[in-house]
């Protein structure tokens, strides 16, 4: 199975995937070559199965991820690949170091489950509006707005990097953890 990411799951290239589909057929290619089919198949035959089972894994895991998802197209369209790039846009950098505080504070504060609420609220709007945008601009298919896509996913993986911060962070306060 040396198709890509897309072609493996039959769905159009773009960043817009219904999840909900990503999950069925993924779960329909899983069933294809789960081991329990194999059994009584040569070592090599269940080794090909094998692969198949990893490359539809990983597939998966890129795709239903937003921000693995956008690297993984900047990627296709040969535009840069995740960890090649360093930020130079201030204005994000001064919001990164606000966020930042803002997550400190939450965890200093008196009653801070509500202050983490609020802050996870807000990265989760920016997340929800960055993804937005890539969809757009991965279908305009321009050199400049794969480079805007390229700057919104850096943008992205830092907000997605502190949401889960947030919800760890959560997780310790309500004792999940």
């Amino acid at each position: 199975m040396d198709k890509d990411y897309f072609q493996l799951f039959n769905l159009q290239v773009g960043y817009a995937i219904e999840m909900q589909q990503l999950k069925q057929l993924f779960r329909e290619l899983q069933k294809v070559v789960h081991p329990d089919h194999f059994s009584h198949t040569s070592e090599a035959q269940r080794r090909m199965a094998m692969q198949k089972a990893t490359q539809i894994n990983d597939a998966y895991q890129t795709l239903s991820d937003p921000v693995k998802r956008a690297y993984y197209l900047l990627s296709y369209y040969g535009v840069v690949r995740e960890g090649e790039r360093t930020h130079q846009d201030t204005q994000f950098l001064m919001e990164q170091m606000e966020l930042r505080e803002a997550l400190d504070a939450a965890r200093c504060a008196e009653d801070p489950l509500p202050v983490l609420q609020d802050l996870q609220t807000q990265v989760r709007e920016r997340m929800q509006y960055l993804m937005q945008g890539l969809e757009q601009l991965f279908t305009e298919h321009s050199v400049e707005s794969l480079q805007k896509a390229a700057d919104d996913s850096d943008k992205l993986r830092f907000l997605q990097r502190l949401d889960e911060e947030c919800q760890a962070l959560e997780d310790e306060l309500l004792g999940i953890i």
